[in-house]
């Protein structure tokens, strides 16, 4: 889970540092949780493990990427939270000119908690971020986020444009095809080569347990026309002055850094894909939890009625007990009869 942001100027024009300040300010308010909805544990489980009532805080490590008009380019990383990195020391390392900004602060959900797991991923193709969880893509201590960003570079690695379609494919086939669970795969991508910021909302709908929840994977855009700027939460006029938009879910936006034109697209295909996993995971459940209770039934049985063998040892047991009482009845009548006998014997013998 995360907290995340991307500045992207437009054209000729860049990203002061004036910027950069109050996207570090924006992205600290959202780790800590003072936004417009304060999300808490309780609207994301109900494990007993967790306070319902606690505010989310995104303070497990902190990454910031930043790329100049001459493609020269930054990174730093840190594991502590953003609220707790000064500002100007930040600050004063990063060049005056650039046109492209990502910023991440992590809750540790999947993966170790190590500079390997901490975002944004910075590639030879692309530098991206990612926010929720899709199970069955950790390998081993990396989280499922550096697999998505290893496909997505890979895939841009030989992209000389950009095809939805097959990118689409892509997402569907090599992240969906290979997960057992699917939680959410919102995206923030900045593809180097095509010079686009590609934004994806997608989250499994079927597993939104609030109105909160669902607005945890809401992305929101806006434009004053010499830059982009995505954000996880609003606010965002604090950095683009200009009228801002929701995404949708199941959505592609791609903006493009020459003309600042933006466009939206639908993936079909992935929603089918993601609500076809979610029930293959739900029967798969449903079987898991149907064998417990055969096994908890049966083992149960066994220790409430007592085994074959105890049944026929206690008919033995009552079987031997009667022939003992006919065979001592019997004694007894033999033994009256031999002292009636030795009785008239004696009186003949007088």
């Amino acid at each position: 889970m995360c907290r995340m942001s991307a500045l992207l100027a437009v054209g000729n024009n860049a990203i002061e540092i004036g910027y950069i300040d109050r996207q570090m300010d924006h992205l600290k308010q959202m780790a800590l949780g003072n936004n417009t909805i304060p999300f808490a544990y309780g609207h994301f489980t109900d494990s007993p493990e967790y306070d319902p009532e606690q505010k989310l805080l995104h303070g497990d490590a902190f990454g910031t990427y930043v790329h100049t008009p001459d493609g020269d380019e930054a990174i730093k990383k840190y594991q502590r939270a953003v609220f707790t990195i000064g500002k100007k020391g930040l600050l004063k390392t990063l060049p005056t000119q650039l046109d492209v900004s990502l910023m991440h602060a992590r809750l540790v959900t999947a993966g170790s908690k190590d500079e390997t797991n901490t975002q944004p991923f910075a590639l030879d193709a692309i530098v991206g971020m990612h926010n929720g969880t899709v199970s069955g893509l950790q390998q081993g201590n990396n989280s499922d986020s550096v697999y998505i960003m290893d496909v997505l570079n890979r895939y841009f690695s030989s992209a000389s444009s950009l095809d939805v379609s097959d990118l689409e494919k892509t997402l569907v086939d090599q992240m969906v095809g290979r997960a057992t669970d699917y939680g959410a795969m919102n995206l923030i991508v900045y593809v180097k080569g095509l010079k686009k910021l590609l934004v994806l909302c997608s989250y499994n709908a079927k597993k939104v347990r609030s109105i909160p929840n669902a607005r945890y994977y809401t992305l929101y855009l806006a434009s004053d026309g010499r830059r982009w700027y995505v954000a996880s939460e609003t606010d965002h006029r604090r950095i683009a002055s200009g009228s801002g938009q929701e995404t949708k879910n199941h959505t592609l936006y791609v903006m493009d850094q020459k003309t600042g034109a933006m466009h939206a697209y639908f993936l079909g295909d992935l929603e089918q894909a993601v609500n076809e996993l979610h029930a293959s995971a739900r029967q798969k459940e449903e079987k898991e939890k149907k064998g417990e209770k055969k096994q908890e039934a049966s083992s149960g049985e066994g220790e409430s009625k007592p085994a074959p063998q105890e049944k026929s040892g206690k008919k033995l047991a009552r079987a031997h007990c009667t022939k003992c009482a006919m065979a001592s009845k019997a004694n007894t009548r033999n033994a009256r009869k031999a002292q009636q006998g030795s009785k008239g014997t004696a009186k003949k013998a007088a």
